[in-house]
């Protein structure tokens, strides 16, 4: 080892202070990855604002380009998504008329009861006074009560993943929010994202309003990297979803033929910046599903993911999905399907499908939630049903 060596380490000395040792900057980031190729000694290489740390680690921003997103505002004043194991603080579901059906609300009770004391807020979408009353009155056993707050909007679908609000953050832990049409042909639930502003406005700086662009929730997510996954295949409309979001670039996978939804969150779930959990379809009526997988795998595959395949039936057009599950800090939500259906088959893929959650997230515990049959004929479970707010 030179001298030189003996007192500056390259595998850890941070030079700068930007928070990237001169080996990630200069050597490989990771092994077998290349460096960052930023400069080790400054802690903003592209003087966009934002040190390369951040941009690299914790945004997903390129540390050599100012404007990642080409939106024409450098990193350091722009907005990003952070990824789904990001550290959140609120749990956003609605709950509406269906309430009245009692798996429904056994769902919702055991969604709230894992979830709460992981959170702040728990905000609850509701679109009437009096169902307002009867859900007080049936959590009001709970210890964290006062974390509870109502929004009340008109409203018969509980699918708030697909019309709420969408957050960004920037570096300085200031939230936004993306308010996308929900339906080019007028609903009432496009009032959500501002509505939701509006009772918020102290805690969200700023709401980025989508009049023309029809774009769920359920349709995207992103791998902390600064790429966007979508299985919204209009790409005209790309440059718009990578500037609202902050991204670097956005790919497309093909959703399962059997979903008329045709959302992302049926056939992938991203557990972290380079693992995903896929289906492995063991029965479906449509063979075109098997052919999506497959393509899905072998692009994610070439996109240096690890896969962990999820047994999965799907049956007279019913999708019974592991991957729309939900993780909120340290817990992480797991749909089970068995006891709606009593389908043999299934009570071994639930237990499969726990197993491999817990091979995803081997330090979080892993909860299973019983989906009911009448929540299974709307082509949607956890993820579905939920949205989750970042840590500002």
């Amino acid at each position: 080892m030179d001298d030189c060596e003996l007192w500056f380490d390259i595998t850890q000395n941070d030079g700068d202070g930007d928070g990237l040792t001169w080996w990630q900057e200069v050597r490989e980031r990771a092994p077998g990855e290349p460096a960052y190729g930023t400069d080790p000694t400054d802690p903003d290489t592209d003087n966009d604002g934002m040190n390369d740390g951040k941009e690299t680690e914790f945004y997903g921003a390129d540390p050599l380009n100012p404007d990642t997103d080409g939106d024409g505002i450098l990193d350091g004043s722009d907005w990003f998504t952070p990824p789904e194991w990001g550290q959140k603080d609120e749990l956003i579901i609605t709950w509406v008329a269906k309430v009245n059906i009692p798996a429904i609300w056994v769902m919702n009770l055991n969604i709230i009861n894992s979830t709460i004391s992981q959170i702040n807020l728990l905000t609850i979408i509701i679109p009437t006074p009096e169902l307002e009353n009867v859900v007080r009155s049936e959590l009001s056993y709970l210890p964290d009560i006062d974390k509870i707050r109502f929004i009340s909007i008109d409203n018969t679908n509980n699918f708030v993943r697909d019309y709420g609000p969408q957050f960004v953050t920037n570096q300085f832990g200031q939230r936004g929010i993306i308010d996308w049409k929900y339906r080019t042909t007028g609903s009432s639930l496009d009032l959500c994202p501002q509505t939701y502003y509006n009772e918020y406005i102290n805690e969200i700086s700023y709401i980025d309003t989508h009049d023309t662009l029809e774009f769920h929730g359920g349709n995207f997510q992103t791998d902390g990297n600064g790429i966007g996954y979508t299985s919204y295949n209009n790409l005209d409309k790309y440059n718009e979803l990578k500037s609202a979001y902050g991204l670097r670039d956005i790919r497309y996978i093909n959703p399962l033929a059997s979903d008329s939804n045709c959302h992302l969150d049926m056939i992938v779930y991203f557990t972290s910046s380079n693992k995903v959990i896929l289906p492995h379809i063991v029965e479906t009526d449509n063979l075109e599903d098997f052919n999506r997988v497959t393509n899905a795998y072998n692009n994610l595959k070439s996109w240096g993911f690890d896969i962990i395949e999820v047994d999965t039936l799907i049956s007279s057009g019913l999708i019974f999905s592991y991957t729309n599950a939900l993780i909120i800090n340290d817990v992480v939500l797991v749909p089970q399907y068995y006891h709606a259906t009593w389908i043999p088959q299934l009570y071994d893929y639930d237990q499969n499908a726990l197993i491999k959650f817990q091979q995803a997230f081997p330090n979080k515990e892993i909860i299973p939630i019983d989906i009911p049959s009448e929540q299974i004929l709307n082509l949607g479970a956890i993820h579905c049903l939920t949205m989750t707010r970042p840590e500002g």
